[in-house]
């Protein structure tokens, strides 16, 4: 079903959304270091500035990345689309070549498993996905619905958030979870 230069363009794919992610987590994270900095020192104007500068961010960050990813895979859209393809703003249908991009789902999944941030890199890989193709991808196969990577491993700090999956009929249970 795959070849070789095919799993190796999934794994060089993955490896971009991978890098692209951890620049925006190094960025946020910088952005974070300076607005705790910034509150310290009461530069309120500042922080009003850089806040309405970061309302924005993650999208700005998201969408430039996914520019540069069009480019690239413009580059190869031989081997991902077929001889015909053509990138554009939203893929089609007959020019989304699904079984390569759920070796490339797979490839990643593979690379965040010992990410510690790995829900956040799922959901970087989504706005990605999401933003390269339609709607009707938006599945299991093709984008992350579930974290595929459980946290209870991860050597790290206390967590900052906790989630939490509400199972048919356990509203009440997942909501007394929440507050404990």
């Amino acid at each position: 079903m795959f070849n070789d230069f095919s799993d190796t363009l999934s794994l060089t794919i993955a490896k971009q959304i991978l890098g692209g992610f951890e620049k925006h987590y190094r960025n946020i994270k910088k952005a974070s270091v300076e607005a705790k900095r910034c509150f310290e020192e009461r530069e309120w104007e500042k922080i009003e500035k850089d806040s309405k500068r970061r309302l924005n961010f993650y999208d700005k960050q998201v969408n430039s990345f996914c520019k540069k990813l069009s480019t690239d895979l413009n580059l190869k859209k031989q081997s991902v689309y077929g001889a015909k393809g053509e990138m554009h703003q939203q893929m089609h249908l007959d020019k989304f070549n699904a079984e390569f991009w759920k070796r490339t789902k797979l490839t990643y999944i593979e690379l965040i498993t010992q990410h510690k941030q790995p829900e956040l890199a799922e959901t970087f890989y989504n706005s990605v996905f999401c933003r390269l193709f339609s709607r009707s991808f938006y599945n299991n196969q093709y984008i992350f619905t579930k974290p595929c990577v459980s946290l209870s491993y991860i050597d790290m700090d206390e967590p900052v958030i906790e989630s939490f999956f509400v199972e048919q009929g356990q509203l009440k249970d997942t909501f007394t979870q929440i507050l404990k």
